[in-house]
């Protein structure tokens, strides 16, 4: 769990941790110097706690990201489920969960949850993303997809592999793209967990994620088609520019995967190498298609695109049927006489 100025609501979280029919080994709060007596908070619920509670106070504020991958470096556990202050788990979340760890196979799992205001009063609302369980094999819905990180549970092997202080930059570009941050913690997760496993996503609602007007990240008001409009209208050169360069640092990121990490771990960061490499490369070729405004030669661009495996499926590194639509409609429109 990492914790900033959480005291309003983290009571009910830690005591939603406690209910659980599966309990954890340990729960490890890295706190980013809070001053409202969150510290107070956990100091007196580790006094019943039914298990250990270890609470680390941070020198300097570290940001969001870099805390929640802290507090992983001070965890004992196999499985490491990430917790975020202001929500509250269900009780069987860790049990349901936890069971396809069981599989050596089984990197990360994800699950649906239930959109609550501040008073923990369904809205109606659930997790968008998850309507059916799933398992993903390796590069599956992958790099791009994200899931909420309270929802994820990751080995904890997987976190070790790589030097988290030197992860890409987020994938979701901001305004302006040269404010782009490091890869907050659930981007990392899924990452890591798309490279050397399997995914498993559950369709059960099993955490309550509150919306109280002061989330770091709330619930988007958009939803549906006009969301997906916006941001395919968002989509152009530099934001394929921007997903080359961070394809590519993945690439890098997993060249230096740790010397003495078991041989198959290797293997797979040779692959997962290969992959994000061909991915940075169509991305580029991409950036370049939409960069272009001689229609002929934006035309030929798109050909060798297409010849070249760049609108294969997302699973397979490419930009899939859609992808190709967009840039055949928009590269035709440069070619079509303008009205007058």
């Amino acid at each position: 769990m990492a914790t900033f100025n959480g005291a309003r609501f983290i009571g009910e979280q830690l005591a939603s941790l406690a209910r659980q029919t599966c309990l954890p080994m340990e729960l490890v709060v890295s706190d980013d110097g809070s001053t409202d007596g969150t510290g107070e908070i956990v100091a007196d619920f580790a006094r019943t706690a039914p298990f250990p509670v270890h609470f680390h106070r941070n020198a300097a504020n570290l940001g969001y990201e870099t805390n929640f991958l802290r507090a992983t470096t001070l965890c004992r556990g196999t499985v490491i489920a990430f917790c975020d202050q202001d929500d509250v788990w269900l009780p069987r979340k860790l049990e349901r969960c936890g069971a396809p760890f069981a599989r050596p196979e089984t990197s990360l799992v994800t699950h649906r949850y239930e959109f609550v205001d501040r008073a923990l009063t369904p809205t109606g609302r659930y997790d968008p993303d998850i309507g059916r369980d799933e398992v993903l094999p390796p590069f599956a819905a992958w790099p791009w997809r994200t899931y909420r990180g309270f929802a994820i549970l990751i080995r904890a092997e997987l976190l070790g592999l790589l030097q988290t202080q030197e992860r890409p930059a987020s994938y979701f570009l901001p305004e302006p793209p040269e404010r782009a941050g490091p890869m907050a913690h659930d981007q990392w997760a899924w990452f890591l967990g798309g490279v050397f496993g399997t995914r498993h996503i559950i369709a059960e609602s099993l955490a309550l994620y509150r919306q109280h007007g002061g989330n770091l990240f709330g619930a988007s008001p958009e939803a549906g088609l006009p969301k997906q409009l916006r941001e395919m209208r968002r989509r152009d050169a530099v934001y394929y520019r921007h997903l080359a360069t961070v394809a590519g640092d993945m690439a890098e990121a997993l060249r230096h995967v740790r010397p003495d990490a078991p041989a198959i771990r290797l293997a797979q960061a040779t692959a997962g190498a290969a992959r994000c490499a061909r991915i940075a490369t169509h991305f580029t070729r991409r950036a370049a298609l939409h960069e272009q405004r001689h229609a002929g030669a934006r035309l030929r661009r798109l050909i060798g695109l297409l010849l070249a495996g760049g609108y294969r499926s997302p699973d397979q590194g490419g930009h899939g049927l859609r992808g190709f639509g967009k840039d055949a409609l928009t590269s035709m429109g440069r070619l079509l006489p303008r009205r007058a």
